[in-house]
């Protein structure tokens, strides 16, 4: 649904900067954390930080898009 909306220019964005905390698994003993911070229409290039996983930093997942959000290892 997400996909479509992207395409057809109807997907709400969240306002940047916003902060979603997450904890999900299996059961309680194995939920792990995890944070997402919205950057919609983010780049590489706006931002200064990579649109690809790195083994030590943080980085943009789905940039240039609507659901751009930044993944921080560890969170």
């Amino acid at each position: 649904m997400l996909a479509d909306e992207e395409k057809n220019g109807t997907r709400v964005k969240p306002a940047f900067g916003s902060v979603w905390y997450h904890l999900g698994g299996a059961d309680r003993e194995h939920a792990r954390p995890h944070l997402t911070v919205a950057v919609p229409g983010a780049t590489a290039e706006s931002l200064g930080l990579p649109d690809k996983a790195t083994q030590s930093g943080i980085w943009i997942m789905n940039a240039g898009t609507t659901t751009a959000h930044l993944m921080i290892p560890g969170q």
